[in-house]
């Protein structure tokens, strides 16, 4: 068991990948001595330290400042319709649901992508934003989405919690067909991703 807080998936395979290389040098090597893993270039504590440097020299708030005007203004609640009353106590029961695109309609999907100049999970997100404009007949809204804050050189294998949040504004007042909306989420995300 590996809380979120301890690491993100990308720390569960950096965990394997050690726990493999430690239960081989065991298994083969027959060496009373424990095997050593290889030292990493950084460690979460460095990766801490140099957040508290950007912070120090205001790179923390040009990321705030950026933050503070992309979210100001009325940010309302997604109103979905729903299909019976929400319950008097809430049950935070959650599921995941996993949807495979067939192959000619994924390939549609990449083409379209590539004609835009983006990726597929860009398109996917503008996507899905619109199915949720389309269901609550808002024209504003935000979807977040977690983002790597692998960042730093030399993170790749320690086991942390580097993920961040990015909520990204929908606009389709400003954003009148699916392309341009694409080209929207397409800058709102290198955006937020230049100020995580």
């Amino acid at each position: 068991v590996l809380h979120h807080i301890v690491g993100d998936l990308w720390s569960l395979v950096a965990l394997m990948d050690e726990l493999r290389l430690l239960y081989v040098a065991m298994r083969d090597g027959g060496n009373p001595q424990p095997p050593s893993l290889p030292e990493l270039p950084v460690t979460y504590a460095d990766y801490v330290r140099a957040m508290q440097l950007a912070q120090q020299r205001g790179d923390h708030q040009r990321a705030l400042d950026y933050w503070a005007h992309e979210l100001s203004g009325d940010l309302p609640s997604l109103d979905l319709p729903r299909d019976f009353p929400r319950p008097a106590r809430q049950s935070f029961k959650g599921a995941t649901v996993f949807q495979t695109l067939e192959a000619g309609l994924a390939n549609e999907v990449e083409a379209f992508a590539r004609a835009q100049d983006t990726t597929v999970f860009v398109v996917l997100l503008a996507a899905y934003q619109t199915l949720l404009h389309r269901f609550s007949g808002q024209a504003q809204m935000l979807v977040g989405t977690p983002f790597s804050g692998r960042h730093l050189p030399g993170t790749e294998g320690v086991i942390g919690d580097f993920i961040n949040m990015l909520p990204l504004k929908a606009d389709f007042d400003a954003a009148p067909t699916f392309a341009s909306h694409v080209a929207a989420v397409r800058e709102r995300l290198l955006q937020a991703m230049k100020h995580q």
